[in-house]
């Protein structure tokens, strides 16, 4: 191992990561619409297309299938004694 010195512990380490972790191929497939497996780069990427279509552009009046989050406004009233009691609770010369 020639990457020993302390300059180069990254490459150290790097190295000893290749050196013992066992390979894992990459695999790059997806199902269609009817369940075959879809392997050539061209065919995924159309297949992708396909889908991100009938994801985002819906029918703007179904509107069974969205979900609507709504947020409301949480009214948070401390008082004066609440404030300075956590005030005097921090420790000095630290941000809160």
């Amino acid at each position: 191992m020639e990457h020993h010195t302390k300059n180069e512990s990254k490459k150290y380490y790097k190295r000893i990561q290749n050196v013992t972790q066992e390979f894992k191929p990459r695999v790059n497939a997806r199902r269609d619409a009817n369940g075959k497996i879809l392997t050539e780069k061209e065919y995924i990427q159309r297949g992708w297309k396909e889908y991100f279509e009938s994801v985002l552009i819906a029918d703007p009046d179904d509107t069974d299938s969205m979900i609507f989050f709504t947020v409301e406004k949480e009214e948070i009233q401390s008082s004066y004694e609440e404030v300075t009691h956590i005030i005097k609770c921090l420790k000095t010369h630290k941000a809160p």
